[in-house]
């Protein structure tokens, strides 16, 4: 042995498949992401029929109503996936980390 040569090598195939994971569900909750934006245009757009709908005593209020409330749970869920997706990020830099120490 000379000076500079590695005494010791970690074996850090556990954290490598850990990090493959996290990219995978990162990647999934990003797909995800992208399903809950169409689900809350698609929500907004029938909400903005209901309204139109309303306003011609076509429907009830009853009806533009569950609309409204369906738009919500839509910004909802986007607002979750996106909190999902920087807990799994942070985690993702977290053993990346621990990966180059």
């Amino acid at each position: 042995m000379k000076a500079g040569d590695n005494v010791l090598q970690l074996d850090d195939r556990e954290i490598r498949a850990r990090l493959g994971t996290l990219r995978a569900q990162l990647e999934a909750l990003r797909a995800a992401l992208h399903t809950d934006r169409v689900l809350h245009a698609d929500a907004a757009d029938q909400l903005t029929r209901a309204e139109k709908l309303a306003r011609d005593r076509v429907i009830s209020d009853e009806e533009k109503k569950r609309r409204e409330f369906a738009v919500q749970l839509a910004e909802t869920r986007v607002g979750k996936t996106e909190a999902d997706i920087a807990a799994m990020d942070a985690q993702l830099r977290q053993v990346q980390t621990e990966l180059d120490i």
